[in-house]
């Protein structure tokens, strides 16, 4: 899988070769725009 470069840059320093990207983070979408507004907050 292609990672974006935009969602690497967002990874903190502690955590690169240690983190996880779920595939929509990985592709660089924003994953808050597809959040619902009225959705419960975790």
């Amino acid at each position: 899988m292609t990672i974006s470069t935009d969602a690497l840059a967002r990874v903190p320093a502690e955590l690169i070769n240690k983190a996880c990207l779920c595939p929509r983070c990985a592709a660089g979408l924003d994953a808050a725009a597809a959040v619902p507004d009225d959705a419960p907050s975790v």
